[in-house]
Protein backbone atom coordinates (compact mmCIF):
# COMPACT_ATOMS: atom_id res chain seq x y z
CA UNK A 1 0.00 0.00 0.00
CA UNK A 2 1.46 3.47 -0.84
CA UNK A 3 1.59 6.33 1.84
CA UNK A 4 -1.05 8.55 2.16
CA UNK A 5 -1.04 12.09 3.92
CA UNK A 6 -4.31 13.84 4.95
CA UNK A 7 -5.00 17.54 5.68
CA UNK A 8 -8.64 18.56 6.03
CA UNK A 9 -8.89 22.43 5.98
CA UNK A 10 -11.02 25.40 5.52
CA UNK A 11 -8.87 28.12 4.81
CA UNK A 12 -5.40 27.09 4.05
CA UNK A 13 -5.47 27.42 0.32
CA UNK A 14 -5.06 31.23 -0.40
CA UNK A 15 -8.25 32.98 -1.59
CA UNK A 16 -8.25 34.63 -4.96
CA UNK A 17 -5.80 37.00 -5.83
CA UNK A 18 -3.90 37.02 -2.70
CA UNK A 19 -1.45 34.50 -4.19
CA UNK A 20 -0.71 35.04 -8.01
CA UNK A 21 2.49 33.37 -10.25
CA UNK A 22 3.87 35.45 -12.12
CA UNK A 23 6.50 34.00 -13.86
CA UNK A 24 9.31 36.66 -15.63
CA UNK A 25 9.15 35.19 -19.14
CA UNK A 26 6.06 33.88 -20.93
CA UNK A 27 5.83 30.14 -22.10
CA UNK A 28 4.74 29.61 -25.31
CA UNK A 29 3.70 26.17 -26.42
CA UNK A 30 2.70 24.41 -29.89
CA UNK A 31 1.11 20.82 -30.69
CA UNK A 32 2.92 18.22 -33.06
CA UNK A 33 1.11 15.18 -34.10
CA UNK A 34 2.66 12.69 -36.17
CA UNK A 35 0.81 9.35 -37.33
CA UNK A 36 2.57 6.94 -35.68
CA UNK A 37 4.11 8.62 -32.83
CA UNK A 38 1.21 10.31 -30.95
CA UNK A 39 1.07 13.92 -29.98
CA UNK A 40 3.78 16.35 -28.50
CA UNK A 41 3.47 19.49 -26.89
CA UNK A 42 6.54 21.83 -27.26
CA UNK A 43 7.50 24.53 -25.12
CA UNK A 44 9.59 27.48 -25.09
CA UNK A 45 10.18 31.07 -23.71
CA UNK A 46 9.28 34.30 -25.33
CA UNK A 47 8.93 38.10 -24.35
CA UNK A 48 5.55 38.79 -25.85
CA UNK A 49 2.47 36.84 -26.22
CA UNK A 50 0.60 37.03 -29.06
CA UNK A 51 -2.47 39.37 -29.43
CA UNK A 52 -6.10 38.28 -29.04
CA UNK A 53 -7.80 38.20 -31.90
CA UNK A 54 -11.72 38.84 -33.05
CA UNK A 55 -14.47 36.42 -33.14
CA UNK A 56 -16.95 35.62 -35.73
CA UNK A 57 -20.33 34.22 -34.45
CA UNK A 58 -22.95 32.34 -36.55
CA UNK A 59 -25.93 32.39 -34.94
CA UNK A 60 -29.02 30.13 -36.91
CA UNK A 61 -31.14 30.50 -33.51
CA UNK A 62 -31.90 33.72 -31.77
CA UNK A 63 -32.26 32.28 -28.45
CA UNK A 64 -28.24 30.89 -28.44
CA UNK A 65 -26.13 32.99 -27.89
CA UNK A 66 -22.69 33.69 -25.44
CA UNK A 67 -23.47 34.86 -21.97
CA UNK A 68 -19.96 36.08 -21.06
CA UNK A 69 -16.87 35.75 -22.32
CA UNK A 70 -12.86 35.93 -21.19
CA UNK A 71 -9.76 36.18 -22.75
CA UNK A 72 -6.22 35.46 -20.37
CA UNK A 73 -3.07 37.08 -22.03
CA UNK A 74 -0.62 34.27 -21.20
CA UNK A 75 -2.51 31.11 -19.50
CA UNK A 76 -4.09 28.51 -22.08
CA UNK A 77 -7.84 27.20 -21.03
CA UNK A 78 -7.27 23.29 -20.54
CA UNK A 79 -10.50 21.40 -18.54
CA UNK A 80 -13.74 22.68 -18.17
CA UNK A 81 -16.93 21.89 -16.34
CA UNK A 82 -20.54 24.04 -16.20
CA UNK A 83 -23.38 23.01 -14.05
CA UNK A 84 -26.49 24.41 -14.98
CA UNK A 85 -28.65 24.42 -11.63
CA UNK A 86 -26.15 26.77 -10.05
CA UNK A 87 -25.18 28.63 -13.58
CA UNK A 88 -21.10 27.94 -12.62
CA UNK A 89 -18.55 27.11 -14.54
CA UNK A 90 -15.33 25.33 -13.44
CA UNK A 91 -12.12 24.97 -15.23
CA UNK A 92 -8.40 25.03 -15.44
CA UNK A 93 -5.87 26.93 -16.49
CA UNK A 94 -1.90 25.66 -17.91
CA UNK A 95 1.39 26.90 -18.87
CA UNK A 96 1.61 30.14 -17.31
CA UNK A 97 -0.06 31.49 -14.37
CA UNK A 98 -1.54 27.87 -13.61
CA UNK A 99 -4.56 27.66 -11.71
CA UNK A 100 -8.69 26.83 -11.25
CA UNK A 101 -10.96 29.20 -11.71
CA UNK A 102 -14.95 29.17 -10.61
CA UNK A 103 -17.01 31.36 -12.52
CA UNK A 104 -21.11 32.55 -11.94
CA UNK A 105 -22.74 34.87 -13.67
CA UNK A 106 -19.71 36.78 -15.37
CA UNK A 107 -16.29 36.69 -16.87
CA UNK A 108 -14.76 38.02 -13.49
CA UNK A 109 -14.21 34.45 -10.88
CA UNK A 110 -16.20 33.64 -7.79
CA UNK A 111 -12.98 32.47 -7.02
CA UNK A 112 -9.47 31.43 -8.24
CA UNK A 113 -6.29 28.94 -7.18
CA UNK A 114 -2.83 29.57 -7.90
CA UNK A 115 -0.51 26.55 -7.85
CA UNK A 116 3.08 26.67 -9.70
CA UNK A 117 2.78 23.30 -11.31
CA UNK A 118 4.28 22.35 -14.50
CA UNK A 119 1.25 20.44 -16.18
CA UNK A 120 -2.15 20.57 -16.41
CA UNK A 121 -4.86 20.15 -13.48
CA UNK A 122 -7.46 17.62 -13.80
CA UNK A 123 -10.72 18.72 -12.24
CA UNK A 124 -14.40 17.26 -11.89
CA UNK A 125 -17.54 19.30 -10.73
CA UNK A 126 -21.12 17.25 -9.63
CA UNK A 127 -24.09 18.58 -11.90
CA UNK A 128 -25.54 20.39 -8.94
CA UNK A 129 -22.10 22.54 -8.79
CA UNK A 130 -21.70 22.16 -4.64
CA UNK A 131 -18.75 19.71 -4.84
CA UNK A 132 -15.38 20.64 -7.15
CA UNK A 133 -11.91 18.74 -7.52
CA UNK A 134 -8.50 19.34 -8.47
CA UNK A 135 -5.46 17.63 -9.25
CA UNK A 136 -1.84 18.46 -9.67
CA UNK A 137 1.42 17.02 -8.92
CA UNK A 138 0.74 14.34 -6.25
CA UNK A 139 -2.34 16.25 -4.89
CA UNK A 140 -5.90 16.00 -5.45
CA UNK A 141 -8.57 18.67 -3.50
CA UNK A 142 -11.81 18.34 -3.13
CA UNK A 143 -13.99 22.13 -2.38
CA UNK A 144 -17.77 23.04 -1.50
CA UNK A 145 -17.55 25.54 -4.23
CA UNK A 146 -19.14 28.26 -1.95
CA UNK A 147 -15.35 29.07 -0.87
CA UNK A 148 -12.16 29.11 -2.15
CA UNK A 149 -10.33 27.05 0.73
CA UNK A 150 -9.77 23.06 0.37
CA UNK A 151 -12.76 21.67 2.43
CA UNK A 152 -10.16 18.41 2.01
CA UNK A 153 -7.34 16.95 0.11
CA UNK A 154 -5.06 13.80 -0.49
CA UNK A 155 -1.33 14.14 -1.04
CA UNK A 156 -0.28 10.21 -2.54
CA UNK A 157 3.16 8.68 -3.36
CA UNK A 158 3.48 10.00 -7.64
CA UNK A 159 2.02 11.93 -9.84
CA UNK A 160 -2.17 12.55 -10.28
CA UNK A 161 -3.41 12.63 -13.73
CA UNK A 162 -6.82 11.76 -13.60
CA UNK A 163 -10.20 12.69 -10.49
CA UNK A 164 -13.18 11.66 -10.60
CA UNK A 165 -16.19 12.78 -7.86
CA UNK A 166 -19.55 10.90 -7.38
CA UNK A 167 -22.86 12.30 -7.71
CA UNK A 168 -23.31 13.55 -4.50
CA UNK A 169 -19.31 14.85 -3.36
CA UNK A 170 -18.97 12.33 -0.77
CA UNK A 171 -16.48 9.73 -2.52
CA UNK A 172 -13.22 10.58 -5.05
CA UNK A 173 -11.57 8.28 -7.50
CA UNK A 174 -7.72 9.30 -8.35
CA UNK A 175 -6.11 8.05 -11.09
CA UNK A 176 -2.17 8.22 -10.52
CA UNK A 177 1.30 7.35 -11.99
CA UNK A 178 3.80 6.24 -9.65
CA UNK A 179 7.40 3.98 -10.05
CA UNK A 180 6.35 2.68 -13.32
CA UNK A 181 2.77 1.62 -12.05
CA UNK A 182 -0.51 3.53 -12.48
CA UNK A 183 -3.07 3.14 -9.67
CA UNK A 184 -6.95 3.61 -9.17
CA UNK A 185 -7.47 4.73 -5.28
CA UNK A 186 -11.11 5.19 -3.93
CA UNK A 187 -11.43 7.61 -1.43
CA UNK A 188 -14.31 8.54 1.00
CA UNK A 189 -13.97 12.00 1.33
CA UNK A 190 -12.41 13.34 4.25
CA UNK A 191 -10.82 10.12 5.55
CA UNK A 192 -7.02 8.87 4.31
CA UNK A 193 -7.57 4.80 4.08
CA UNK A 194 -8.19 4.14 0.62
CA UNK A 195 -11.92 2.50 0.40
CA UNK A 196 -10.22 0.24 -2.66
CA UNK A 197 -6.96 0.55 -4.82
CA UNK A 198 -6.10 -1.32 -8.06
CA UNK A 199 -2.44 -1.03 -9.47
CA UNK A 200 -1.54 -1.64 -13.37
CA UNK A 201 1.76 -2.23 -14.30
CA UNK A 202 2.92 0.58 -16.90
CA UNK A 203 2.21 4.59 -16.74
CA UNK A 204 -1.34 5.71 -17.09
CA UNK A 205 -2.67 7.95 -19.66
CA UNK A 206 -5.95 9.53 -19.17
CA UNK A 207 -8.70 8.73 -17.01
CA UNK A 208 -12.22 8.85 -16.86
CA UNK A 209 -15.58 7.84 -14.97
CA UNK A 210 -19.29 7.41 -15.41
CA UNK A 211 -21.43 10.19 -13.47
CA UNK A 212 -22.99 8.03 -11.34
CA UNK A 213 -19.29 6.71 -10.47
CA UNK A 214 -20.70 2.77 -10.79
CA UNK A 215 -17.58 2.78 -13.72
CA UNK A 216 -14.31 3.93 -13.64
CA UNK A 217 -12.07 3.46 -16.05
CA UNK A 218 -8.10 3.48 -16.78
CA UNK A 219 -6.48 3.61 -19.97
CA UNK A 220 -2.50 3.20 -21.00
CA UNK A 221 -1.61 4.47 -24.14
CA UNK A 222 2.18 2.56 -23.77
CA UNK A 223 3.13 -0.69 -22.65
CA UNK A 224 -0.13 -2.37 -22.27
CA UNK A 225 -2.40 -0.12 -24.90
CA UNK A 226 -5.28 -1.43 -22.88
CA UNK A 227 -8.53 0.45 -21.84
CA UNK A 228 -9.60 -1.36 -18.11
CA UNK A 229 -13.60 -1.02 -17.04
CA UNK A 230 -13.76 -0.87 -12.59
CA UNK A 231 -16.37 -1.74 -10.57
CA UNK A 232 -16.51 1.91 -9.05
CA UNK A 233 -17.99 0.02 -6.04
CA UNK A 234 -15.14 -1.87 -4.97
CA UNK A 235 -12.24 -1.62 -7.72
CA UNK A 236 -13.22 -5.07 -9.76
CA UNK A 237 -12.02 -5.04 -12.90
CA UNK A 238 -14.78 -5.94 -15.18
CA UNK A 239 -13.57 -5.90 -18.77
CA UNK A 240 -9.84 -4.60 -20.88
CA UNK A 241 -9.81 -3.39 -24.62
CA UNK A 242 -7.48 -2.69 -26.82
CA UNK A 243 -6.75 0.92 -26.77
CA UNK A 244 -3.95 3.08 -28.58
CA UNK A 245 -5.09 7.16 -28.25
CA UNK A 246 -4.01 9.76 -25.97
CA UNK A 247 -7.63 11.14 -25.16
CA UNK A 248 -10.34 9.45 -23.07
CA UNK A 249 -13.44 6.99 -24.16
CA UNK A 250 -16.96 8.20 -23.65
CA UNK A 251 -18.87 6.81 -21.54
CA UNK A 252 -23.08 7.28 -20.37
CA UNK A 253 -24.07 8.31 -16.76
CA UNK A 254 -24.45 5.17 -15.79
CA UNK A 255 -21.55 3.31 -17.50
CA UNK A 256 -23.57 0.93 -19.60
CA UNK A 257 -22.41 2.05 -22.83
CA UNK A 258 -18.59 3.01 -23.59
CA UNK A 259 -17.07 4.43 -26.86
CA UNK A 260 -13.63 3.92 -27.80
CA UNK A 261 -11.26 4.56 -30.83
CA UNK A 262 -7.58 4.68 -31.96
CA UNK A 263 -5.19 6.42 -34.00
CA UNK A 264 -6.07 3.65 -36.95
CA UNK A 265 -9.94 5.13 -37.47
CA UNK A 266 -11.37 2.47 -35.85
CA UNK A 267 -14.49 2.98 -33.45
CA UNK A 268 -15.72 0.46 -30.88
CA UNK A 269 -18.68 0.67 -28.97
CA UNK A 270 -19.51 -1.82 -25.58
CA UNK A 271 -22.38 -2.65 -24.13
CA UNK A 272 -22.44 -3.60 -20.23
CA UNK A 273 -23.99 -7.64 -20.26
CA UNK A 274 -25.60 -7.64 -16.88
CA UNK A 275 -26.35 -11.24 -16.52
CA UNK A 276 -22.05 -11.51 -16.86
CA UNK A 277 -20.75 -8.84 -15.36
CA UNK A 278 -19.15 -7.62 -18.34
CA UNK A 279 -18.92 -5.63 -21.12
CA UNK A 280 -19.33 -6.76 -25.04
CA UNK A 281 -18.49 -5.06 -28.19
CA UNK A 282 -21.90 -3.78 -29.67
CA UNK A 283 -20.30 -2.93 -32.92
CA UNK A 284 -17.09 -1.09 -34.83
CA UNK A 285 -16.69 1.63 -37.32
CA UNK A 286 -13.87 2.39 -39.49
CA UNK A 287 -14.09 6.19 -40.08
CA UNK A 288 -12.84 8.15 -43.36
CA UNK A 289 -11.51 11.32 -44.14
CA UNK A 290 -9.54 10.87 -47.38
CA UNK A 291 -6.19 11.99 -45.76
CA UNK A 292 -2.95 9.17 -45.52
CA UNK A 293 -4.60 8.07 -41.92
CA UNK A 294 -6.95 8.99 -39.48
CA UNK A 295 -7.38 9.14 -35.50
CA UNK A 296 -10.24 9.24 -32.77
CA UNK A 297 -9.70 12.43 -30.72
CA UNK A 298 -13.08 13.41 -29.17
CA UNK A 299 -15.59 10.95 -27.92
CA UNK A 300 -18.87 11.34 -26.43
CA UNK A 301 -21.72 9.18 -24.94
CA UNK A 302 -25.43 10.51 -23.91
CA UNK A 303 -26.22 10.61 -20.68
CA UNK A 304 -28.90 7.70 -21.64
CA UNK A 305 -26.58 6.10 -23.41
CA UNK A 306 -28.66 6.75 -26.96
CA UNK A 307 -26.29 8.04 -28.95
CA UNK A 308 -23.06 8.45 -29.88
CA UNK A 309 -20.47 10.66 -31.16
CA UNK A 310 -16.87 10.95 -32.49
CA UNK A 311 -14.44 13.65 -34.05
CA UNK A 312 -11.41 13.28 -36.04
CA UNK A 313 -8.34 14.28 -36.92
CA UNK A 314 -7.44 13.61 -40.88
CA UNK A 315 -3.50 13.49 -42.04
CA UNK A 316 -4.21 14.89 -45.73
CA UNK A 317 -1.60 13.18 -48.27
CA UNK A 318 -0.48 16.60 -49.22
CA UNK A 319 0.71 17.68 -45.89
CA UNK A 320 -2.01 19.38 -43.53
CA UNK A 321 -4.76 18.52 -41.51
CA UNK A 322 -8.40 17.93 -41.36
CA UNK A 323 -11.08 16.96 -38.66
CA UNK A 324 -14.87 14.92 -39.44
CA UNK A 325 -17.43 14.45 -36.83
CA UNK A 326 -19.85 11.75 -36.59
CA UNK A 327 -23.25 10.88 -34.76
CA UNK A 328 -24.43 7.60 -34.43
CA UNK A 329 -27.36 5.59 -32.62
CA UNK A 330 -25.50 3.78 -29.82
CA UNK A 331 -27.34 0.50 -31.10
CA UNK A 332 -26.71 0.72 -34.76
CA UNK A 333 -22.51 1.39 -36.72
CA UNK A 334 -24.15 3.64 -39.54
CA UNK A 335 -23.99 7.58 -39.08
CA UNK A 336 -26.98 9.63 -38.75
CA UNK A 337 -24.95 12.45 -40.18
CA UNK A 338 -20.58 13.16 -40.92
CA UNK A 339 -19.74 16.83 -40.52
CA UNK A 340 -17.08 16.90 -42.90
CA UNK A 341 -13.86 20.03 -43.62
CA UNK A 342 -13.47 20.93 -39.77
CA UNK A 343 -9.79 21.97 -40.92
CA UNK A 344 -8.06 20.02 -37.96
CA UNK A 345 -8.94 17.99 -35.39
CA UNK A 346 -12.37 17.82 -33.41
CA UNK A 347 -10.80 18.11 -29.63
CA UNK A 348 -13.79 17.59 -28.00
CA UNK A 349 -17.43 16.78 -27.60
CA UNK A 350 -20.10 16.70 -24.77
CA UNK A 351 -23.84 16.03 -25.59
CA UNK A 352 -27.09 16.79 -23.05
CA UNK A 353 -28.17 13.91 -21.16
CA UNK A 354 -30.51 12.51 -23.68
CA UNK A 355 -28.57 13.24 -26.60
CA UNK A 356 -30.52 15.89 -28.26
CA UNK A 357 -28.25 19.07 -28.12
CA UNK A 358 -24.34 18.14 -29.48
CA UNK A 359 -21.59 20.37 -28.57
CA UNK A 360 -18.41 19.91 -30.31
CA UNK A 361 -14.85 22.17 -29.98
CA UNK A 362 -11.71 21.87 -32.41
CA UNK A 363 -8.82 23.63 -33.26
CA UNK A 364 -10.30 25.18 -36.64
CA UNK A 365 -8.03 25.57 -39.54
CA UNK A 366 -4.69 26.88 -39.81
CA UNK A 367 -5.76 30.20 -41.37
CA UNK A 368 -8.97 30.66 -39.23
CA UNK A 369 -11.42 30.56 -42.12
CA UNK A 370 -13.88 28.13 -40.23
CA UNK A 371 -15.52 27.83 -36.71
CA UNK A 372 -13.90 25.96 -33.72
CA UNK A 373 -17.12 26.02 -31.93
CA UNK A 374 -20.23 24.56 -33.05
CA UNK A 375 -24.04 23.48 -31.30
CA UNK A 376 -25.68 21.04 -33.19
CA UNK A 377 -29.34 19.35 -32.43
CA UNK A 378 -29.01 15.83 -32.96
CA UNK A 379 -30.91 15.45 -36.39
CA UNK A 380 -28.96 17.86 -37.77
CA UNK A 381 -25.41 18.20 -39.08
CA UNK A 382 -26.17 21.91 -40.22
CA UNK A 383 -25.90 24.01 -36.80
CA UNK A 384 -27.51 25.67 -34.71
CA UNK A 385 -24.55 27.77 -33.54
CA UNK A 386 -20.56 28.37 -34.15
CA UNK A 387 -18.23 30.42 -33.11
CA UNK A 388 -14.56 31.50 -34.94
CA UNK A 389 -11.92 32.65 -32.77
CA UNK A 390 -8.09 33.28 -34.11
CA UNK A 391 -7.27 30.55 -31.61
CA UNK A 392 -8.17 26.67 -30.48
CA UNK A 393 -10.08 25.18 -28.61
CA UNK A 394 -9.43 21.95 -26.22
CA UNK A 395 -12.21 21.37 -24.17
CA UNK A 396 -16.30 21.76 -24.30
CA UNK A 397 -19.08 20.80 -21.66
CA UNK A 398 -22.61 21.24 -21.74
CA UNK A 399 -24.89 20.68 -18.87
CA UNK A 400 -27.21 17.44 -18.75
CA UNK A 401 -30.41 19.47 -19.43
CA UNK A 402 -28.58 21.63 -22.61
CA UNK A 403 -29.28 24.55 -21.51
CA UNK A 404 -25.34 25.74 -20.32
CA UNK A 405 -22.42 25.41 -22.20
CA UNK A 406 -18.32 26.32 -22.22
CA UNK A 407 -15.63 25.70 -24.19
CA UNK A 408 -12.55 27.47 -23.24
CA UNK A 409 -8.57 26.61 -25.44
CA UNK A 410 -5.69 28.60 -26.82
CA UNK A 411 -6.07 32.03 -27.84
CA UNK A 412 -4.16 31.28 -30.95
CA UNK A 413 -3.92 28.11 -33.28
CA UNK A 414 -2.57 25.04 -31.34
CA UNK A 415 -0.09 24.12 -33.95
CA UNK A 416 1.78 27.43 -33.30
CA UNK A 417 4.21 28.98 -30.82
CA UNK A 418 2.15 30.97 -28.23
CA UNK A 419 0.26 31.25 -25.37
CA UNK A 420 -3.18 32.94 -23.37
CA UNK A 421 -6.40 31.79 -23.49
CA UNK A 422 -9.76 32.14 -24.68
CA UNK A 423 -13.02 30.72 -22.54
CA UNK A 424 -16.90 31.33 -23.54
CA UNK A 425 -19.67 30.95 -21.52
CA UNK A 426 -23.18 29.96 -23.55
CA UNK A 427 -26.95 30.48 -23.10
CA UNK A 428 -27.41 26.86 -25.16
CA UNK A 429 -30.87 26.47 -24.81
CA UNK A 430 -32.36 26.74 -28.62
CA UNK A 431 -35.81 27.16 -26.20
CA UNK A 432 -38.77 26.46 -28.36
CA UNK A 433 -41.98 23.94 -27.20
CA UNK A 434 -41.87 20.49 -27.03
CA UNK A 435 -44.08 17.61 -29.24
CA UNK A 436 -44.46 14.70 -26.60
CA UNK A 437 -46.75 11.68 -26.57
CA UNK A 438 -47.26 7.72 -27.09
CA UNK A 439 -47.33 6.21 -30.06
CA UNK A 440 -49.53 2.61 -30.35
CA UNK A 441 -48.97 0.23 -33.10
CA UNK A 442 -51.59 -2.06 -33.79
CA UNK A 443 -51.32 -5.90 -32.62
CA UNK A 444 -47.92 -5.37 -31.42
CA UNK A 445 -46.56 -4.71 -28.02
CA UNK A 446 -43.15 -2.92 -29.63
CA UNK A 447 -43.98 0.18 -31.24
CA UNK A 448 -40.68 0.99 -31.26
CA UNK A 449 -39.06 3.01 -34.35
CA UNK A 450 -42.29 4.88 -35.69
CA UNK A 451 -40.92 8.30 -36.84
CA UNK A 452 -42.52 11.38 -35.82
CA UNK A 453 -41.64 14.46 -38.20
CA UNK A 454 -42.63 18.39 -38.25
CA UNK A 455 -43.69 18.56 -41.62
CA UNK A 456 -43.28 22.36 -41.98
CA UNK A 457 -39.46 21.95 -40.43
CA UNK A 458 -36.10 20.50 -41.76
CA UNK A 459 -34.54 17.77 -40.37
CA UNK A 460 -37.56 17.96 -37.28
CA UNK A 461 -38.44 14.55 -36.18
CA UNK A 462 -37.15 11.89 -33.56
CA UNK A 463 -38.77 8.12 -32.86
CA UNK A 464 -40.16 6.16 -30.69
CA UNK A 465 -39.16 3.75 -28.00
CA UNK A 466 -40.09 0.11 -27.57
CA UNK A 467 -43.21 1.77 -24.89
CA UNK A 468 -43.70 4.05 -28.06
CA UNK A 469 -43.03 6.91 -25.75
CA UNK A 470 -41.41 10.33 -28.06
CA UNK A 471 -40.75 13.86 -27.67
CA UNK A 472 -39.46 16.75 -30.24
CA UNK A 473 -37.45 19.49 -28.70
CA UNK A 474 -36.43 23.14 -29.31
CA UNK A 475 -39.70 23.27 -31.64
CA UNK A 476 -40.15 26.71 -32.90
CA UNK A 477 -43.34 28.20 -31.86
CA UNK A 478 -46.00 28.00 -34.25
CA UNK A 479 -48.48 26.05 -36.09
CA UNK A 480 -47.93 22.43 -37.61
CA UNK A 481 -48.75 19.46 -39.03
CA UNK A 482 -47.26 15.91 -37.80
CA UNK A 483 -46.89 13.02 -39.50
CA UNK A 484 -46.03 9.14 -37.51
CA UNK A 485 -44.89 6.05 -39.55
CA UNK A 486 -43.01 3.12 -40.25
CA UNK A 487 -42.52 0.76 -42.32
CA UNK A 488 -45.70 -1.93 -42.37
CA UNK A 489 -48.31 0.54 -41.28
CA UNK A 490 -50.37 3.21 -42.83
CA UNK A 491 -48.86 6.42 -41.95
CA UNK A 492 -50.71 9.18 -39.70
CA UNK A 493 -50.76 12.78 -40.32
CA UNK A 494 -52.18 15.38 -37.71
CA UNK A 495 -52.81 19.19 -38.57
CA UNK A 496 -53.10 22.29 -36.78
CA UNK A 497 -50.77 21.13 -33.90
CA UNK A 498 -49.92 24.36 -32.26
CA UNK A 499 -46.66 24.72 -30.36
CA UNK A 500 -46.31 27.44 -27.79
CA UNK A 501 -42.98 28.63 -26.18
CA UNK A 502 -41.85 26.65 -23.31
CA UNK A 503 -44.81 24.53 -23.02
CA UNK A 504 -45.30 20.99 -23.72
CA UNK A 505 -47.71 19.97 -26.39
CA UNK A 506 -49.52 16.24 -26.21
CA UNK A 507 -50.02 14.52 -29.46
CA UNK A 508 -50.72 10.45 -28.85
CA UNK A 509 -51.00 8.63 -32.52
CA UNK A 510 -51.92 5.34 -33.42
CA UNK A 511 -51.18 3.67 -36.80
CA UNK A 512 -52.87 0.16 -38.25
CA UNK A 513 -51.17 -1.75 -39.96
Amino acid sequence: MKNFTILISLSLIIMCGQAFTQKNNQNLIKSITHPETGMQVISSSGENPPQLGPTNIVNQIKDVDINWQFSDPVAVGSKIQVASQTGQTFMSWWLNDERISLYGNSATPDWENFVDTDWEWPIDMTEDGEWAVAGYDSVAQVFNTISSAVYWEIILDGSVFGVKLNPDGTQLFVATNYAGNSYVTAFTVGTNTPDWEVMFSGNGTVFTGSDDASRMVLCQYTGANKMWVLDGANGDILFDAFYKNQNAPGISYNGDVIVNGDYSGNVQVYYYDEANNTYEKKWDYKVGGGGTSVWIIGMSVSGDGNTVAVGTLVFLSGGGYDGEMYVFNSWSPNPLWIFSNAGDEISSIDMSHDGSLIAAASWGPLDHSKPDFWLFRKESLEPLFSINTLGSFNSVDISSDGTLCAVTGKAVHSRVFGSGGILYNIDSDPDGGLIAGFIDLENTNDNANVKIQVNELENYFAYSNVDGNYELKYIPASTYSVTASKIGYYPETINNVVVIEGETTELDISLAE
